[in-house]
Protein backbone atom coordinates (compact mmCIF):
# COMPACT_ATOMS: atom_id res chain seq x y z
CA UNK A 1 0.00 0.00 0.00
CA UNK A 2 1.28 3.94 -0.70
CA UNK A 3 -0.12 6.04 1.96
CA UNK A 4 -0.07 9.72 2.05
CA UNK A 5 -1.45 12.02 5.04
CA UNK A 6 -2.10 15.68 5.76
CA UNK A 7 -1.87 16.93 8.60
CA UNK A 8 -3.22 21.00 8.02
CA UNK A 9 -1.60 22.27 11.37
CA UNK A 10 1.47 20.84 12.23
CA UNK A 11 3.10 22.69 14.93
CA UNK A 12 6.67 22.49 16.23
CA UNK A 13 7.85 18.27 16.82
CA UNK A 14 5.03 16.36 15.19
CA UNK A 15 5.19 12.69 16.68
CA UNK A 16 3.23 9.88 14.57
CA UNK A 17 2.86 6.33 15.30
CA UNK A 18 1.84 2.67 13.92
CA UNK A 19 -0.09 1.10 16.91
CA UNK A 20 1.63 -1.85 18.62
CA UNK A 21 -1.92 -3.65 18.69
CA UNK A 22 -5.46 -3.64 18.56
CA UNK A 23 -8.43 -3.92 20.85
CA UNK A 24 -9.73 -7.19 20.20
CA UNK A 25 -6.75 -8.60 19.95
CA UNK A 26 -4.72 -8.59 22.89
CA UNK A 27 -0.96 -8.36 22.15
CA UNK A 28 1.78 -5.93 20.98
CA UNK A 29 2.65 -6.53 17.41
CA UNK A 30 5.25 -5.24 15.53
CA UNK A 31 2.78 -3.74 13.10
CA UNK A 32 5.69 -0.64 12.29
CA UNK A 33 8.09 -3.13 10.83
CA UNK A 34 5.89 -3.23 7.24
CA UNK A 35 6.45 0.58 7.23
CA UNK A 36 9.10 2.04 5.33
CA UNK A 37 10.14 4.97 3.08
CA UNK A 38 8.68 7.51 5.14
CA UNK A 39 8.56 11.16 3.55
CA UNK A 40 7.74 14.19 4.87
CA UNK A 41 7.10 18.02 3.17
CA UNK A 42 6.27 21.01 5.40
CA UNK A 43 4.70 23.54 2.09
CA UNK A 44 7.49 23.36 -0.76
CA UNK A 45 10.22 22.43 1.92
CA UNK A 46 11.47 18.42 2.22
CA UNK A 47 11.29 18.00 6.43
CA UNK A 48 13.23 15.13 8.25
CA UNK A 49 11.29 12.21 9.31
CA UNK A 50 13.30 10.62 12.54
CA UNK A 51 12.35 7.05 13.62
CA UNK A 52 11.34 6.83 17.49
CA UNK A 53 10.82 4.01 19.70
CA UNK A 54 9.67 0.73 18.01
CA UNK A 55 6.69 2.07 15.82
CA UNK A 56 6.80 6.11 15.46
CA UNK A 57 7.89 9.00 13.56
CA UNK A 58 9.15 12.24 14.59
CA UNK A 59 9.53 15.39 11.83
CA UNK A 60 9.91 18.73 12.67
CA UNK A 61 6.94 21.22 11.07
CA UNK A 62 5.08 24.26 11.07
CA UNK A 63 1.80 24.47 9.01
CA UNK A 64 0.91 22.56 6.41
CA UNK A 65 2.44 18.75 6.55
CA UNK A 66 2.08 15.72 4.21
CA UNK A 67 3.51 12.39 4.47
CA UNK A 68 3.95 9.81 2.60
CA UNK A 69 4.73 6.07 3.09
CA UNK A 70 4.70 2.55 1.62
CA UNK A 71 3.39 -0.44 3.97
CA UNK A 72 3.96 -4.15 2.89
CA UNK A 73 0.50 -5.57 2.89
CA UNK A 74 0.84 -9.26 2.97
CA UNK A 75 1.04 -11.37 5.99
CA UNK A 76 -1.55 -14.20 6.06
CA UNK A 77 -1.24 -14.53 10.00
CA UNK A 78 -1.82 -10.95 10.39
CA UNK A 79 -5.09 -10.79 8.17
CA UNK A 80 -7.68 -10.25 10.60
CA UNK A 81 -5.14 -7.65 12.68
CA UNK A 82 -4.12 -5.81 9.90
CA UNK A 83 -5.85 -6.54 6.41
CA UNK A 84 -3.93 -7.52 3.15
CA UNK A 85 -3.14 -6.83 -0.13
CA UNK A 86 -2.64 -9.09 -3.00
CA UNK A 87 -3.23 -9.03 -6.59
CA UNK A 88 -6.76 -8.68 -7.00
CA UNK A 89 -8.18 -8.00 -3.81
CA UNK A 90 -7.84 -6.73 -0.60
CA UNK A 91 -9.11 -5.80 3.32
CA UNK A 92 -7.86 -2.51 4.26
CA UNK A 93 -7.32 -1.30 7.60
CA UNK A 94 -5.53 1.20 9.15
CA UNK A 95 -2.95 -0.52 11.40
CA UNK A 96 -0.11 0.01 9.11
CA UNK A 97 -1.17 3.46 8.91
CA UNK A 98 0.74 6.36 11.00
CA UNK A 99 -1.51 8.53 13.08
CA UNK A 100 -1.27 11.25 16.07
CA UNK A 101 -1.62 9.43 18.84
CA UNK A 102 -4.14 10.85 21.06
CA UNK A 103 -5.64 12.74 18.63
CA UNK A 104 -9.57 12.74 18.12
CA UNK A 105 -10.16 14.58 15.67
CA UNK A 106 -12.23 13.69 12.30
CA UNK A 107 -10.75 12.64 9.43
CA UNK A 108 -11.21 12.07 5.76
CA UNK A 109 -9.84 8.79 3.76
CA UNK A 110 -9.86 8.91 -0.11
CA UNK A 111 -9.27 5.20 -1.18
CA UNK A 112 -7.41 4.79 -4.69
CA UNK A 113 -7.92 1.28 -6.52
CA UNK A 114 -6.33 -0.26 -8.88
CA UNK A 115 -9.03 0.12 -12.10
CA UNK A 116 -12.02 -2.37 -12.40
CA UNK A 117 -11.88 -2.50 -8.59
CA UNK A 118 -15.11 -2.49 -6.74
CA UNK A 119 -15.15 -1.18 -3.09
CA UNK A 120 -17.26 -2.08 -0.20
CA UNK A 121 -17.09 -0.28 3.74
CA UNK A 122 -19.20 -1.27 6.09
CA UNK A 123 -21.08 1.23 7.97
CA UNK A 124 -20.28 3.64 10.63
CA UNK A 125 -18.63 7.13 8.20
CA UNK A 126 -19.79 9.24 6.58
CA UNK A 127 -19.11 8.90 2.54
CA UNK A 128 -18.56 12.25 1.36
CA UNK A 129 -18.22 11.64 -2.03
CA UNK A 130 -17.26 8.66 -3.82
CA UNK A 131 -14.48 6.44 -2.51
CA UNK A 132 -14.23 9.61 -0.36
CA UNK A 133 -14.78 8.80 4.05
CA UNK A 134 -15.12 10.74 7.38
CA UNK A 135 -14.12 9.27 10.20
CA UNK A 136 -15.31 10.43 13.60
CA UNK A 137 -11.59 9.97 14.92
CA UNK A 138 -8.64 7.23 13.80
CA UNK A 139 -9.80 4.76 16.38
CA UNK A 140 -12.98 4.61 14.25
CA UNK A 141 -11.03 4.11 11.01
CA UNK A 142 -8.74 1.56 12.99
CA UNK A 143 -12.25 -0.31 13.49
CA UNK A 144 -13.14 -0.08 10.37
CA UNK A 145 -12.47 -3.37 7.68
CA UNK A 146 -13.12 -1.53 4.36
CA UNK A 147 -13.05 -4.25 1.22
CA UNK A 148 -12.06 -3.63 -2.33
CA UNK A 149 -11.31 -5.61 -5.39
CA UNK A 150 -13.26 -9.15 -6.66
CA UNK A 151 -15.47 -10.48 -4.00
CA UNK A 152 -19.29 -11.59 -3.89
CA UNK A 153 -21.71 -10.31 -1.93
CA UNK A 154 -25.22 -11.07 -0.84
CA UNK A 155 -27.62 -9.31 1.86
CA UNK A 156 -29.93 -10.00 4.60
CA UNK A 157 -32.77 -7.66 5.96
CA UNK A 158 -32.87 -8.33 9.82
CA UNK A 159 -35.99 -5.89 11.35
CA UNK A 160 -34.97 -2.59 10.33
CA UNK A 161 -31.16 -3.49 9.82
CA UNK A 162 -29.70 -4.90 6.81
CA UNK A 163 -26.54 -7.79 6.90
CA UNK A 164 -24.28 -7.98 4.26
CA UNK A 165 -22.05 -10.86 3.67
CA UNK A 166 -19.01 -10.42 1.67
CA UNK A 167 -17.35 -13.51 0.21
CA UNK A 168 -13.65 -13.26 -0.16
CA UNK A 169 -13.60 -16.86 -1.77
CA UNK A 170 -15.46 -20.17 -2.10
CA UNK A 171 -15.33 -23.27 -0.86
CA UNK A 172 -17.21 -26.49 -2.35
CA UNK A 173 -20.45 -25.99 -1.71
CA UNK A 174 -20.73 -21.87 -1.82
CA UNK A 175 -23.07 -21.82 -5.50
CA UNK A 176 -25.51 -24.11 -3.26
CA UNK A 177 -25.06 -23.65 0.45
CA UNK A 178 -24.21 -19.65 0.85
CA UNK A 179 -27.68 -18.63 1.28
CA UNK A 180 -27.97 -21.27 4.01
CA UNK A 181 -25.11 -19.95 5.80
CA UNK A 182 -26.60 -16.32 5.36
CA UNK A 183 -30.10 -17.43 6.72
CA UNK A 184 -27.97 -18.92 9.89
CA UNK A 185 -25.92 -16.08 10.41
CA UNK A 186 -29.08 -13.78 10.61
CA UNK A 187 -30.65 -15.91 12.63
CA UNK A 188 -28.12 -15.37 15.62
CA UNK A 189 -28.27 -12.22 14.57
CA UNK A 190 -31.76 -11.69 15.16
CA UNK A 191 -31.00 -13.54 18.32
CA UNK A 192 -28.59 -11.20 19.69
CA UNK A 193 -30.24 -8.03 19.36
CA UNK A 194 -33.32 -9.75 20.73
CA UNK A 195 -31.86 -9.57 23.73
CA UNK A 196 -30.71 -5.85 23.70
CA UNK A 197 -34.09 -4.69 22.19
CA UNK A 198 -33.18 -4.31 18.41
CA UNK A 199 -29.79 -4.05 16.29
CA UNK A 200 -27.55 -0.28 16.80
CA UNK A 201 -26.78 -0.11 13.59
CA UNK A 202 -28.32 0.48 10.30
CA UNK A 203 -25.54 -1.64 8.16
CA UNK A 204 -23.33 -4.56 9.53
CA UNK A 205 -21.12 -6.57 7.26
CA UNK A 206 -19.83 -10.02 7.22
CA UNK A 207 -16.25 -10.49 5.48
CA UNK A 208 -15.74 -14.19 5.52
CA UNK A 209 -12.94 -16.12 4.05
CA UNK A 210 -12.54 -19.60 3.57
CA UNK A 211 -9.20 -20.02 3.14
CA UNK A 212 -7.00 -22.52 5.27
CA UNK A 213 -4.87 -19.30 6.38
CA UNK A 214 -7.69 -17.27 7.58
CA UNK A 215 -7.64 -17.92 11.39
CA UNK A 216 -10.33 -15.12 11.83
CA UNK A 217 -12.37 -13.88 14.19
CA UNK A 218 -12.64 -10.20 15.50
CA UNK A 219 -14.84 -7.89 16.14
CA UNK A 220 -15.58 -4.32 14.78
CA UNK A 221 -18.32 -2.26 15.68
CA UNK A 222 -20.17 -2.20 12.15
CA UNK A 223 -18.50 -5.09 10.78
CA UNK A 224 -16.29 -8.89 11.31
CA UNK A 225 -13.98 -10.64 9.75
CA UNK A 226 -14.55 -14.64 9.74
CA UNK A 227 -12.75 -17.06 8.66
CA UNK A 228 -14.91 -20.20 7.82
CA UNK A 229 -12.85 -23.29 6.78
CA UNK A 230 -13.02 -25.18 3.59
CA UNK A 231 -15.49 -27.50 5.01
CA UNK A 232 -18.10 -24.98 6.35
CA UNK A 233 -20.99 -26.36 3.56
CA UNK A 234 -20.43 -29.66 3.30
CA UNK A 235 -19.44 -30.58 7.02
CA UNK A 236 -22.48 -30.77 10.02
CA UNK A 237 -19.72 -29.93 12.56
CA UNK A 238 -17.88 -27.29 10.79
CA UNK A 239 -20.95 -25.63 9.58
CA UNK A 240 -22.37 -25.27 12.82
CA UNK A 241 -19.07 -23.78 13.82
CA UNK A 242 -18.87 -21.31 11.61
CA UNK A 243 -22.53 -20.06 12.34
CA UNK A 244 -20.82 -20.02 16.44
CA UNK A 245 -17.59 -17.83 15.25
CA UNK A 246 -20.96 -15.26 14.14
CA UNK A 247 -22.73 -15.64 16.62
CA UNK A 248 -19.63 -14.55 18.74
CA UNK A 249 -18.77 -11.45 16.74
CA UNK A 250 -22.51 -10.31 16.52
CA UNK A 251 -22.64 -10.29 20.12
CA UNK A 252 -19.74 -7.94 20.30
CA UNK A 253 -21.65 -5.37 18.35
CA UNK A 254 -23.08 -4.77 22.02
CA UNK A 255 -20.84 -6.18 24.54
CA UNK A 256 -17.16 -5.26 23.46
CA UNK A 257 -17.81 -2.60 20.78
CA UNK A 258 -20.08 -0.39 22.57
CA UNK A 259 -20.40 -1.77 26.34
CA UNK A 260 -16.33 -1.61 26.89
CA UNK A 261 -14.29 -2.15 29.90
CA UNK A 262 -13.63 1.12 30.75
CA UNK A 263 -9.72 1.04 30.39
CA UNK A 264 -10.76 0.87 26.68
CA UNK A 265 -12.65 3.73 25.84
CA UNK A 266 -9.94 5.55 24.79
CA UNK A 267 -7.25 2.74 24.20
CA UNK A 268 -3.40 3.41 24.27
CA UNK A 269 -2.45 2.39 21.07
CA UNK A 270 1.39 2.52 22.04
CA UNK A 271 1.90 1.54 25.41
CA UNK A 272 -1.74 -1.12 25.98
CA UNK A 273 -4.42 -0.71 27.83
CA UNK A 274 -5.02 -3.00 30.44
CA UNK A 275 -8.77 -3.88 31.31
CA UNK A 276 -9.63 -5.63 34.23
CA UNK A 277 -13.10 -7.18 32.84
CA UNK A 278 -12.77 -8.80 29.80
CA UNK A 279 -13.85 -11.97 31.76
CA UNK A 280 -17.04 -10.14 30.66
CA UNK A 281 -16.77 -8.53 27.32
CA UNK A 282 -15.01 -11.98 26.13
CA UNK A 283 -16.14 -14.79 28.75
CA UNK A 284 -19.80 -13.58 28.52
CA UNK A 285 -19.99 -13.33 24.83
CA UNK A 286 -18.45 -16.62 24.29
CA UNK A 287 -21.32 -18.21 26.65
CA UNK A 288 -24.02 -16.47 24.53
CA UNK A 289 -21.89 -17.93 20.84
CA UNK A 290 -23.54 -20.87 22.41
CA UNK A 291 -27.43 -19.78 23.84
CA UNK A 292 -27.79 -17.90 20.21
CA UNK A 293 -26.95 -21.15 18.27
CA UNK A 294 -29.22 -22.95 20.18
CA UNK A 295 -32.05 -20.23 19.96
CA UNK A 296 -31.06 -20.60 16.36
CA UNK A 297 -31.44 -24.37 15.75
CA UNK A 298 -27.92 -24.75 15.31
CA UNK A 299 -26.87 -26.39 18.60
CA UNK A 300 -28.39 -28.40 21.15
CA UNK A 301 -29.04 -27.71 24.20
CA UNK A 302 -27.67 -31.13 25.40
CA UNK A 303 -24.48 -29.58 23.39
CA UNK A 304 -24.58 -26.45 25.16
CA UNK A 305 -24.82 -28.29 28.44
CA UNK A 306 -21.88 -30.82 27.31
CA UNK A 307 -19.71 -27.79 26.77
CA UNK A 308 -20.72 -26.48 29.92
CA UNK A 309 -19.12 -29.75 31.48
CA UNK A 310 -15.98 -29.96 29.08
CA UNK A 311 -14.81 -26.39 29.71
CA UNK A 312 -15.22 -26.70 33.55
CA UNK A 313 -13.01 -29.85 32.81
CA UNK A 314 -11.01 -28.27 31.10
CA UNK A 315 -9.82 -25.39 33.61
CA UNK A 316 -10.00 -27.69 36.58
CA UNK A 317 -7.40 -29.63 35.25
CA UNK A 318 -5.24 -26.38 35.05
CA UNK A 319 -2.75 -25.90 38.05
CA UNK A 320 -3.51 -21.99 37.05
CA UNK A 321 -7.17 -22.48 38.11
CA UNK A 322 -6.03 -22.75 41.73
CA UNK A 323 -4.64 -18.95 41.52
CA UNK A 324 -5.66 -17.23 38.92
CA UNK A 325 -9.11 -15.12 39.30
CA UNK A 326 -11.17 -13.73 36.59
CA UNK A 327 -10.52 -10.48 37.19
CA UNK A 328 -6.58 -11.33 36.91
CA UNK A 329 -6.45 -13.50 34.02
CA UNK A 330 -8.32 -10.17 32.53
CA UNK A 331 -5.40 -7.83 33.50
CA UNK A 332 -2.73 -10.37 32.46
CA UNK A 333 -4.21 -10.14 29.04
CA UNK A 334 -1.43 -8.77 27.12
CA UNK A 335 0.46 -11.57 29.03
CA UNK A 336 -2.06 -14.61 28.41
CA UNK A 337 -3.45 -14.02 24.95
CA UNK A 338 -2.12 -16.71 23.31
CA UNK A 339 -0.67 -20.19 24.90
CA UNK A 340 3.24 -21.12 25.65
CA UNK A 341 4.93 -23.47 27.25
CA UNK A 342 4.01 -22.82 31.18
CA UNK A 343 0.78 -21.25 30.47
CA UNK A 344 -0.97 -24.00 32.16
CA UNK A 345 0.49 -23.15 35.37
CA UNK A 346 0.35 -19.23 35.39
CA UNK A 347 -2.56 -18.43 33.58
CA UNK A 348 -6.73 -18.81 32.33
CA UNK A 349 -8.08 -17.88 29.27
CA UNK A 350 -10.28 -15.53 30.37
CA UNK A 351 -12.99 -16.44 27.67
CA UNK A 352 -13.71 -20.53 29.36
CA UNK A 353 -13.33 -19.18 32.66
CA UNK A 354 -15.52 -15.82 32.10
CA UNK A 355 -18.02 -18.39 30.10
CA UNK A 356 -18.65 -20.22 33.04
CA UNK A 357 -18.87 -16.93 34.90
CA UNK A 358 -21.51 -15.96 32.72
CA UNK A 359 -23.15 -19.75 33.03
CA UNK A 360 -23.54 -19.60 36.84
CA UNK A 361 -24.92 -16.34 37.14
CA UNK A 362 -27.57 -16.61 33.98
CA UNK A 363 -28.60 -20.19 35.99
CA UNK A 364 -28.81 -18.48 39.56
CA UNK A 365 -31.33 -15.60 37.89
CA UNK A 366 -32.91 -18.28 35.95
CA UNK A 367 -33.69 -20.18 39.65
CA UNK A 368 -34.66 -16.74 41.12
CA UNK A 369 -36.88 -16.08 37.79
CA UNK A 370 -34.93 -13.75 36.02
CA UNK A 371 -32.36 -14.01 33.50
CA UNK A 372 -29.16 -13.03 32.63
CA UNK A 373 -30.85 -11.91 29.12
CA UNK A 374 -33.14 -9.43 31.09
CA UNK A 375 -30.19 -8.01 33.20
CA UNK A 376 -27.24 -7.42 30.19
CA UNK A 377 -30.18 -5.69 28.20
CA UNK A 378 -29.92 -3.44 31.24
CA UNK A 379 -26.05 -3.59 32.11
CA UNK A 380 -26.01 -2.44 28.62
CA UNK A 381 -28.27 0.55 29.10
CA UNK A 382 -26.62 1.63 32.16
CA UNK A 383 -22.63 1.51 31.17
CA UNK A 384 -22.81 1.55 27.48
CA UNK A 385 -21.67 5.57 27.75
CA UNK A 386 -19.30 5.26 30.45
CA UNK A 387 -17.88 1.78 30.36
CA UNK A 388 -17.60 -0.53 33.51
CA UNK A 389 -14.72 -1.87 35.76
CA UNK A 390 -15.23 -5.89 37.14
CA UNK A 391 -16.30 -3.83 40.40
CA UNK A 392 -19.00 -1.98 38.82
CA UNK A 393 -20.08 -4.85 37.25
CA UNK A 394 -20.61 -6.88 40.34
CA UNK A 395 -22.18 -3.75 41.69
CA UNK A 396 -24.98 -3.71 39.78
CA UNK A 397 -25.77 -6.92 39.11
CA UNK A 398 -25.45 -7.48 43.12
CA UNK A 399 -27.73 -4.34 43.66
CA UNK A 400 -30.39 -5.61 41.46
CA UNK A 401 -29.92 -9.14 42.64
CA UNK A 402 -28.73 -9.78 45.77
CA UNK A 403 -28.54 -13.52 45.63
CA UNK A 404 -26.20 -12.99 43.20
CA UNK A 405 -24.00 -10.85 45.24
CA UNK A 406 -21.80 -13.06 46.97
CA UNK A 407 -21.64 -15.86 44.07
CA UNK A 408 -20.21 -13.29 41.63
CA UNK A 409 -18.03 -11.70 43.80
CA UNK A 410 -16.32 -15.15 44.76
CA UNK A 411 -16.28 -16.24 41.31
CA UNK A 412 -14.49 -12.97 39.32
CA UNK A 413 -12.12 -12.15 42.59
CA UNK A 414 -11.36 -15.58 44.15
CA UNK A 415 -9.49 -18.52 42.35
CA UNK A 416 -11.04 -21.83 41.93
CA UNK A 417 -14.47 -20.73 42.93
CA UNK A 418 -16.90 -21.49 40.32
CA UNK A 419 -20.09 -23.18 41.03
CA UNK A 420 -20.90 -25.03 37.87
CA UNK A 421 -21.27 -28.32 39.36
CA UNK A 422 -23.39 -27.45 41.94
CA UNK A 423 -25.99 -25.09 40.08
CA UNK A 424 -26.37 -27.83 37.37
CA UNK A 425 -27.06 -30.20 40.19
CA UNK A 426 -30.02 -27.79 41.27
CA UNK A 427 -30.95 -27.68 37.49
CA UNK A 428 -32.30 -31.51 38.00
CA UNK A 429 -28.35 -32.80 36.83
CA UNK A 430 -26.34 -35.50 38.63
CA UNK A 431 -22.51 -35.27 37.42
CA UNK A 432 -20.92 -38.92 37.99
CA UNK A 433 -17.04 -37.67 39.43
CA UNK A 434 -14.31 -40.88 38.85
CA UNK A 435 -10.89 -40.86 39.52
CA UNK A 436 -8.72 -40.36 36.33
CA UNK A 437 -5.27 -41.15 36.23
CA UNK A 438 -3.15 -38.59 34.53
CA UNK A 439 0.66 -37.62 33.62
CA UNK A 440 0.21 -33.95 33.78
CA UNK A 441 1.32 -33.25 30.14
CA UNK A 442 -0.19 -31.34 27.30
CA UNK A 443 0.81 -32.86 23.87
CA UNK A 444 0.91 -30.26 20.82
CA UNK A 445 -2.52 -30.57 18.20
CA UNK A 446 0.14 -31.55 15.51
CA UNK A 447 2.41 -33.19 16.75
CA UNK A 448 1.49 -35.17 19.31
CA UNK A 449 4.94 -36.81 20.13
CA UNK A 450 6.10 -32.91 21.40
CA UNK A 451 5.07 -31.83 24.97
CA UNK A 452 3.58 -28.67 24.14
CA UNK A 453 3.23 -27.66 28.38
CA UNK A 454 3.89 -29.97 31.22
CA UNK A 455 1.66 -29.51 34.81
CA UNK A 456 3.24 -28.18 37.57
CA UNK A 457 1.33 -30.32 40.04
CA UNK A 458 1.74 -33.22 37.97
CA UNK A 459 3.97 -36.62 38.27
CA UNK A 460 5.76 -35.47 34.82
CA UNK A 461 6.91 -32.38 36.07
CA UNK A 462 8.48 -33.66 39.10
CA UNK A 463 10.07 -36.65 37.12
CA UNK A 464 11.73 -33.97 34.63
CA UNK A 465 9.38 -33.59 31.76
CA UNK A 466 9.77 -30.52 29.95
CA UNK A 467 7.45 -28.35 27.08
CA UNK A 468 9.51 -29.15 23.91
CA UNK A 469 10.64 -32.49 24.65
CA UNK A 470 9.42 -35.15 21.96
CA UNK A 471 8.47 -38.10 23.35
CA UNK A 472 10.17 -41.21 21.59
CA UNK A 473 9.82 -44.39 23.30
CA UNK A 474 7.06 -45.68 26.31
CA UNK A 475 8.83 -48.69 28.06
CA UNK A 476 11.07 -49.37 25.77
CA UNK A 477 8.27 -48.77 22.58
CA UNK A 478 8.28 -47.15 20.02
CA UNK A 479 5.41 -44.21 20.96
CA UNK A 480 1.71 -44.12 20.35
CA UNK A 481 -0.93 -41.84 21.50
CA UNK A 482 -3.19 -44.87 22.18
CA UNK A 483 -0.60 -46.99 24.03
CA UNK A 484 0.27 -43.96 26.14
CA UNK A 485 -3.15 -43.32 27.47
CA UNK A 486 -3.63 -47.47 27.93
CA UNK A 487 -0.92 -47.25 30.59
CA UNK A 488 -1.68 -44.09 31.92
CA UNK A 489 -5.55 -45.27 32.58
CA UNK A 490 -3.92 -48.55 34.08
CA UNK A 491 -1.56 -46.52 36.68
CA UNK A 492 1.70 -48.33 35.75
CA UNK A 493 5.01 -46.86 36.07
CA UNK A 494 6.35 -46.02 32.76
CA UNK A 495 9.82 -44.94 31.36
CA UNK A 496 9.57 -42.20 29.15
CA UNK A 497 12.84 -41.65 26.72
CA UNK A 498 12.82 -38.11 25.22
CA UNK A 499 14.20 -35.83 22.98
CA UNK A 500 15.37 -32.86 24.33
CA UNK A 501 16.78 -30.70 21.34
CA UNK A 502 20.04 -33.55 20.94
CA UNK A 503 20.14 -34.91 24.33
CA UNK A 504 18.46 -37.88 25.20
CA UNK A 505 16.82 -37.81 28.53
CA UNK A 506 14.95 -40.46 30.13
CA UNK A 507 12.08 -39.90 33.03
CA UNK A 508 10.84 -42.36 35.10
CA UNK A 509 6.40 -41.08 35.83
CA UNK A 510 4.27 -42.75 37.67
CA UNK A 511 0.28 -41.92 37.25
CA UNK A 512 -1.62 -40.55 39.65
CA UNK A 513 -5.31 -40.52 40.65
CA UNK A 514 -7.23 -37.09 40.39
CA UNK A 515 -10.93 -36.74 40.33
CA UNK A 516 -13.18 -35.61 36.94
CA UNK A 517 -16.58 -35.33 35.37
CA UNK A 518 -16.85 -38.96 33.60
CA UNK A 519 -20.95 -38.38 32.90
CA UNK A 520 -23.68 -36.53 33.55
CA UNK A 521 -27.35 -37.69 34.31
CA UNK A 522 -30.68 -35.71 34.10
CA UNK A 523 -32.52 -36.59 37.65
CA UNK A 524 -34.78 -33.53 36.95
CA UNK A 525 -38.90 -33.63 36.22
CA UNK A 526 -40.88 -31.36 33.94
CA UNK A 527 -40.37 -28.06 35.85
CA UNK A 528 -36.40 -28.04 35.44
CA UNK A 529 -36.83 -29.33 31.27
CA UNK A 530 -39.53 -26.42 30.94
CA UNK A 531 -36.50 -23.91 32.46
CA UNK A 532 -33.84 -25.44 29.70
CA UNK A 533 -36.46 -25.37 26.83
CA UNK A 534 -37.05 -21.72 27.86
CA UNK A 535 -33.79 -20.91 28.58
CA UNK A 536 -32.59 -22.19 24.98
CA UNK A 537 -35.49 -21.88 23.08
CA UNK A 538 -35.34 -25.44 21.79
CA UNK A 539 -36.31 -28.92 22.66
CA UNK A 540 -34.54 -30.73 24.96
CA UNK A 541 -34.50 -33.67 24.31
CA UNK A 542 -33.69 -34.57 27.85
CA UNK A 543 -35.36 -37.82 29.63
CA UNK A 544 -35.22 -38.59 33.33
CA UNK A 545 -32.52 -41.05 34.81
CA UNK A 546 -30.64 -40.73 31.16
CA UNK A 547 -27.07 -39.54 30.52
CA UNK A 548 -26.70 -36.18 28.67
CA UNK A 549 -23.42 -37.10 26.07
CA UNK A 550 -20.84 -35.02 26.93
CA UNK A 551 -18.96 -35.41 23.98
CA UNK A 552 -19.85 -32.19 22.60
CA UNK A 553 -16.56 -29.73 23.31
CA UNK A 554 -16.07 -26.76 20.56
CA UNK A 555 -13.01 -24.06 21.30
CA UNK A 556 -12.09 -21.75 19.25
CA UNK A 557 -8.68 -21.68 21.21
CA UNK A 558 -8.24 -25.70 20.72
CA UNK A 559 -9.11 -28.47 22.49
CA UNK A 560 -5.83 -29.98 24.34
CA UNK A 561 -4.50 -33.60 24.70
CA UNK A 562 -4.40 -33.53 28.16
CA UNK A 563 -2.61 -36.79 29.28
Amino acid sequence: MDVSLRIPDASGTTVLAVPTWVPGAYGFMKYGRDVFDVRARCGTREAQVRRTGWSGFEVEANGDLRLTWSAGAWDPAWGELAGFVDADQGVILATRWLHLPGDSRPCDVVYELPEGWALHHPGGAEEVESWRFRYASFAKMLDTPVVAGRFDRIGREAGAATLEFVFLDTAAGFDTEADRLADAFARVSTEAAAVFGGFPFDRYSFVCSFDRTAHWGLEHAHATMLGLGQEAFVDATAFARAVRVAAHEIFHVWNGCRLKDRALLSPDLRAGSFPDGLWLTEGFTRWYEFVLCARAGVLTPAQVLSNVVNYHRGLRALPAFAHTSARDSSLATFLNHNRYPGAGNATLDYYDLGMLVAFDLDATLRLAGSSLDLEMRAFFEAHAADGFTSESAIRFFAARHPECAEMLRREVETAGSLSAMALLGRLGFVPRIEQRKRLGIVLAEKAVQTVADVHADGPAARAGVAPGDEIVRVDGHPFGLKALKWLVERGRPMRLELARGDRKVEAEVVPEPRPDVAGLRFEGGPDDIARIEAWFGAPSGLKTGEDVPLDHHENFHGVQTLV
